[in-house]
């Protein structure tokens, strides 16, 4: 939530197209990123997400909310997670109640790496098509 992770992907792969970064290095990085970040998210999860549930913020969202969250977590499992990256929203809240839910924390990482390895070389490549397109464009 702190930084947009698909725009940061967007403007490297833009970077990659005119030359300032290597593509490879990019997508690297944005593969690690996306799976460390999910893993904070988890484990934010795991030891805050009792206190969350309970807060100003928690409240609001509502028991029944929460309920239905961790239901249609464990119901999907590791799909849920995988789905979650594609759709923003979800790549902020998913990792968080799998880590509340008490999803293991090894079935949680294979389905994060899968949807790293999927999300974030297809972001950059976008960002990267995009460069090229809009300096040909120009041209």
């Amino acid at each position: 939530l702190i930084l947009p992770g698909e725009t940061a992907l967007i403007v490297g792969g833009i970077a990659a197209s005119q030359g300032h970064v290597n593509l490879w290095v990019m997508v690297g990085v944005a593969v690690a990123a996306a799976i460390a970040g999910d893993s904070i998210g988890y484990e934010m999860g795991r030891r805050l997400g009792p206190q969350i549930r309970v807060s100003r913020v928690g409240r609001w969202i509502g028991e029944d909310r929460w309920e239905r969250a961790e239901h249609s977590l464990k119901r999907r499992g590791g799909p849920a997670v995988l789905i979650g990256r594609w759709v923003g929203i979800l790549r902020a809240v998913v990792p968080g109640v799998a880590g509340i839910s008490g999803m293991a924390y090894g079935r949680f990482l294979m389905w994060n790496v899968i949807g790293a390895l999927l999300w974030a070389p297809a972001v950059v490549g976008g960002g990267y098509l995009a460069g090229n397109s809009l300096w040909a464009f120009e041209r």
